[in-house]
């Protein structure tokens, strides 16, 4: 199997057979930390994750041992974005109360709407940061100035790569009309891989395993080399975005590289 999106922190352990084409979720959590840190100069983050989801109870797993590391700490909330009655004006409110300066929204892509509800709440008082899971039409559409300046840690984007005259970028463009995500960039890559360890001869499943398990495997992906860990993680880390006023979603707000 091999995963496009789910970067649950377990995954890594199921079994030999598993490989996927994100980066694990230590890479996210690091990024996310030293921009917290060393670039936005904040050491008090407050996190609202869902009880309800692996990858988010793992990036907030991973996110607290890295702030802890990099000298900041966590403010404890007990903001469950799983809880149908959760008052998000309150948590917002106990944050700031607490000495907050700064808040992580890690909600699944299926309740994308109670981390909105929170930057909603938050109305640019305390810095936001985001899982790859808000990098969403919705996130956008429906967060609007509140999410403006939220900074996300995410696998790809395509202003990312435009100047390495990859071909990925201009083949969906015409496929689809404009920009694609980070979802069908590591789909794409995905493809490759398969594509790539069939090409090599049989295609038992022995054989395509011990193919992506070699250290001499690579293939071409849609920004750079596709390469795994021996964990079946890829290769690689996040890169950081932000929002900010753009035209190019037609919501008035666009997912740009952080600068």
């Amino acid at each position: 199997m091999i995963s496009p999106t789910s970067d649950a922190k377990k995954i890594s352990t199921l079994g030999d057979y598993i490989f996927r084409t994100v980066p694990s979720i230590r890479f996210q959590a690091d990024q996310l930390s030293r921009y917290l840190i060393n670039t936005a100069k904040k050491t008090n983050v407050a996190i609202c994750f869902d009880s309800s989801a692996e990858y988010s109870i793992s990036l907030k797993e991973e996110f607290t041992s890295a702030i802890f590391a990099d000298g900041g700490k966590v403010i404890e909330i007990n903001c469950d974005l799983a809880d149908k009655s959760l008052n998000s004006l309150d948590k917002v409110d106990q944050a700031i109360a607490q000495g907050a300066d700064s808040l992580l929204l890690i909600p699944t892509v299926n309740n994308i709407k109670a981390g909105i509800s929170i930057a909603q709440a938050n109305q640019n008082r305390l810095l936001l940061l985001g899982s790859a899971s808000l990098y969403t039409f919705e996130t956008l559409k429906e967060g609007q100035k509140t999410v403006e300046g939220m900074v996300l840690a995410v696998p790809w984007h395509p202003q990312g790569v435009e100047d390495n005259g990859n071909g990925f970028i201009t083949q969906a463009r015409q496929i689809w009309g404009g920009d694609v995500n980070w979802r069908t960039a590591s789909a794409y890559d995905a493809t490759m891989v398969i594509v790539a360890a069939l090409k090599e001869g049989n295609s038992d499943r022995q054989t395509i395993q011990k193919s992506l398990s070699s250290t001499n495997f690579s293939v071409e992906g849609a920004a750079d080399e596709v390469r795994f860990l021996p964990s079946g993680d890829r290769n690689g880390g996040s890169i950081l975005i932000t929002i900010t006023p753009g035209s190019k979603s037609r919501t008035g707000f666009d997912f740009v590289p952080l600068k």
